[in-house]
């Protein structure tokens, strides 16, 4: 198994391996000089892009680091904590998002699917996941999609949905395409690099910006998984 890192820089060139963006490591880090550093705590997810690399997996001099910061093992660590929260009143989970398809460069946020048979979530639902340590936001802009969120700045997140809605069926394939086309992959991560450094601090240009090429690979991906279901051939999907 590899074991890879994924790399943060700061605003006086250095990179530094981590989970995700603590203010108390990136300090340390820098020796001292934290007013060159980006201020997490004031300005909270600006929008940075982590890259995977994986030589520092070896004899690097964070070896202080050693322990698995592989993004599908840490959606597996969290998993099990929001199953043994949630029990038997979630239908499905998933890893989605960028973190979820290997080898391309991400914000450094898990970012996690729930499916379940009726919304919205049932109070008791919500208390067992603000238990773990996460917040609700309601819909928060999307009917259908309620938001939860753990971390300041954010580590993880979960949409959670109806099982088989849309906004399920939309992630999931999308994944599927990337995982399966590192084309079309790279293609996404190069726009997501551009974008975050032209929209940094303005999540929602960010988001609005990546749209057209998400739909237009959408397109693609449905085109490419009618043809797999026609020829009754199994989609490539790297899990």
């Amino acid at each position: 198994m590899k074991v890879g890192y994924w790399l943060v820089k700061t605003e006086i060139g250095q990179t530094i391996p981590c989970e995700r963006f603590d203010v108390a490591l990136i300090s340390k880090a820098a020796a001292g000089k934290d007013h060159l550093i980006y201020n997490l705590q004031t300005m909270e997810d600006p929008i940075l892009i982590a890259e995977y690399d994986v030589e520092l997996a070896q004899g690097s001099r964070w070896s202080y680091l050693q322990r698995t910061l592989e993004w599908p093992i840490l959606y597996e660590q969290e998993k099990i904590k929001i199953l043994n929260a949630l029990g038997n009143t979630i239908a499905d989970i998933q890893h989605i998002g960028s973190t979820s398809v290997p080898g391309i460069a991400a914000k450094p946020v898990i970012d996690i699917l729930l499916g379940i048979e009726y919304v919205p979530p049932q109070s008791a639902q919500i208390s067992a996941l603000e238990t773990i340590g996460y917040l609700y936001y309601g819909e928060l802009g999307i009917p259908g999609r309620h938001y939860f969120r753990r971390g300041m700045p954010r580590s993880h997140q979960i949409h959670l949905v109806k099982l088989d809605s849309k906004f399920w069926e939309t992630h999931i394939l999308f994944r599927d395409f990337l995982r399966a086309h590192p084309d079309a992959a790279q293609q996404y991560e190069a726009l997501k690099r551009e974008l975050a450094v032209k929209f940094r601090d303005d999540r929602e240009r960010y988001t609005d910006s990546k749209a057209p090429l998400i739909q237009q690979m959408l397109v693609q991906a449905r085109t490419w998984r009618g043809a797999c279901s026609r020829l009754n051939l199994p989609r490539k999907v790297l899990e």
